[in-house]
């Protein structure tokens, strides 16, 4: 069995077989003792049926902790062969899963029933996971689960979605009936899952076929593509998918891909823990990649580290490094399972009218107009767009007002554009013309996640500034009159704002520079703070990648220290590698100057689990919005707070230089 011993992930393997990999190792010791171990679970389960008669065989009983409402150790029953044993203990109002039930899940699927039954019908829908935990199977990573999966719950990481799991030690079609999502884990090896008497592969393989949806993480991940290469054929239940064996142990960095950022609403670079997980590549386009290896300490740099496929009418996700250990991950997660479930998670985003943003349209062209310049954001229903957002909800207003659709826009996180480049003569551009760089424009967004850096037409390149300006003045015109324009007129953006680029940049903005300059504390022209930003941020293309990757590294590498006040700015908190909220948003802070991006304090009194304190947090400001950057705790993510509650805090400053 595999051990991790420590907060990253560090394991410790006492009898060297390294496993969650996909190579076969030398078995002669290991058969010895398993046979020996053989022996004495066939001796423990003859003492077992001596002494209690309502017990099946050992090697027939299934042990299950199922999370649902109430307790209820009477919820047992059986078939001729196995007996499951099922420990209610959470749940909530639930839809009917897609999933068949048997006779196994009766009493549990009836209560489940009656809750429905008295509650708002679908508001919430209940994914049924089972999760192995047989021979084989990591602990701590089954674990790492069953915390992901109360997270989810817990902070409501799926929009009108709860889960409940269930662990077995063995896997048939019988015990898989009733379930929405199998979870295999990291564990000993693939090639061990697969040779395992406790898996039965023909009931995993009908299983997905059949509807159902299966997450491979590691070891899970090995066993379940078509091929590791030059190894042993998985059971292709990702028939698109093939896998090189990795020998790694450690953190590094996970890039997420467009089609990951849409699934995921994730974009830029994490840490994630490895351990010899597979680095996977698509034989197929079924198949898609959501997420790759950012560095190359695989040795497969751009390799899949995450990848969706079809199998039958079934969904897999395969994960070659491990969301559910530190730093865990659970909205990532939460949201693959959702995928593998086919539970729609879109009634979590924001949408906006039409209406509403031709409305925006006019107020974007006349700010333009007035100050030759593009605004930072615009404000729609209460919601901070930026403007590489809106140039997304302009170009898909225009097509859908010329369609007659009235369809709700969902916003979407869009980076920015990385290098706008002009080179346009002034003209007219035909209706014709412009719905079709409408359509080019939506899907470059859909496709890479950020905002184009030009669009080619008949006047030439026109820079990205330009395209928010044009689409403003084509949807503020049908603002005005119900309808398209039949020609929009272009000039050279420089032109229009008398050589100004300026697009909600964090660093030209004078209002802004207060925040990006070195302090006592936050030393930011330091040459230890510099070379360590430049390293954090190498490689990173866009400003939210590159403040997502310096929050990341805080979090990851500083441990939380208690005392008051600063004690030991940026460079010690650094060197010490540990620090108080003060000090670790004072290197958040430094590191975020450092790489030109406005950084500032706030302080208030704000609720944890447990209590009210005075805290000190970070913000980041990129494409025209503060982002919270609390690096104080793993549960944190950039821009998201999960450790003490947002809606009951009090703000007592915001400050480019913390006074205390």
């Amino acid at each position: 069995m595999i051990m991790y011993t420590s907060k990253k992930g560090v394991y410790t393997n006492p009898l060297n077989i390294f496993g969650h990999g996909g190579g076969k190792i030398k078995r002669k010791l290991i058969f010895a003792v398993l046979i020996f171990l053989a022996l004495t679970l066939a001796l423990s389960a003859n003492t077992v049926s001596a002494v209690s008669q309502n017990q099946t065989n050992a090697t027939d009983k299934v042990q299950t902790t199922t999370q649902q409402v109430n307790t209820d150790t009477s919820n047992k029953t059986e078939d001729s062969t196995e007996k499951v044993t099922t420990t209610n203990s959470t749940g909530t109002t639930s839809t009917t899963s897609k999933s068949s039930t048997s006779s196994k899940n009766t009493s549990s699927s009836n209560n489940e029933s009656q809750i429905a039954a008295g509650s708002a019908a679908g508001s919430t829908t209940t994914i049924k996971v089972l999760i192995y935990n047989g021979a084989y199977a990591s602990a701590n990573c089954v674990s790492g689960l069953k915390t992901i999966l109360s997270n989810a719950n817990s902070n409501n990481l799926v929009s009108g979605v709860k889960f409940t799991y269930t662990t077995t030690t063995k896997i048939t079609s019988s015990i898989l009936s009733g379930y929405d999502v199998l979870i295999m884990p990291g564990g000993s090896g693939g090639y061990y899952y697969l040779n395992s008497g406790s898996i039965s592969a023909s009931a995993i393989k009908s299983f997905v076929a059949n509807g159902g949806g299966y997450i491979g993480i590691c070891a899970g991940a090995y066993a379940a593509v078509a091929s590791v290469d030059g190894k042993y054929n998985g059971w292709g239940i990702a028939p698109n998918v093939n896998a090189k064996v990795v020998s790694y142990v450690g953190n590094l960095a996970m890039q997420f891909t467009s089609a990951g950022t849409q699934l995921l609403g994730r974009s830029g670079t994490i840490t994630v823990n490895h351990y010899n997980g597979a680095a996977m590549y698509t034989t197929s386009s079924t198949a898609k990649i959501l997420a790759t290896y950012a560095d190359s300490k695989t040795g497969y740099k751009g390799y899949a580290d995450i990848v969706s496929d079809y199998y039958g009418e079934g969904r897999s996700v395969l994960l070659g490094s491990h969301l559910e250990l530190s730093p865990q991950y659970p909205d990532i997660l939460a949201k693959l399972i959702a995928w593998a479930a086919d539970v729609s998670t879109e009634s979590s985003t924001t949408t906006v009218s039409v209406s509403q943003v031709a409305s925006a349209a006019s107020s974007v062209k006349s700010f333009i107009e007035s100050n030759q310049r593009l605004p930072n954001y615009v404000t729609i229903s209460g919601e901070q767009v930026t403007m590489s957002e809106f140039l997304y909800l302009l170009t898909t207003g225009t097509i859908q007002v010329n369609s007659g659709s009235t369809t709700a826009i969902t916003v979407k996180n869009v980076d920015s554009a990385t290098n706008s480049t002009e080179n346009v003569e002034s003209g007219n551009i035909l209706k014709s013309e412009y719905l079709k760089i409408a359509e080019s424009i939506q899907n470059f967004i859909n496709t890479n996640g950020r905002a184009p850096n030009y669009a080619t037409t008949t006047l030439g390149k026109i820079s990205y500034e330009s395209l928010i300006y044009v689409f403003s003045r084509i949807v503020a015109f049908y603002d005005d009159n119900n309808r398209l324009p039949n020609y929009v007129s272009v000039k050279s953006w420089s032109s229009q704002t008398g050589g100004s680029t300026t697009s909600g940049s964090t660093t030209t903005d004078s209002s802004l520079q207060k925040y990006l300059v070195a302090t006592s504390n936050a030393q930011s022209t330091s040459s230890t703070i510099k070379n360590l930003a430049a390293s954090i941020i190498s490689g990173k293309t866009t400003t939210y990648a590159k403040a997502q990757a310096i929050f990341n590294w805080v979090r990851d590498n500083v441990s939380y220290s208690f005392y008051y006040n600063t004690q030991k700015g940026a460079l010690g908190t650094y060197s010490s590698r540990s620090g108080n909220c003060c000090d670790m948003a004072h290197l958040v802070v430094a590191l975020a100057r450092a790489a030109g991006i406005p950084a500032r304090y706030q302080y208030g009194t704000c609720t944890f689990s447990s209590g009210t304190y005075g805290h000190v947090w970070a913000q980041l400001y990129v494409n025209g919005k503060w982002y919270y950057a609390d690096a104080v705790s793993t549960r944190n993510t950039f821009g998201t707070i999960n450790n003490w509650n947002l809606n009951t805090y009090t703000l007592y400053g915001t400050y480019a230089e913390l006074p205390f």
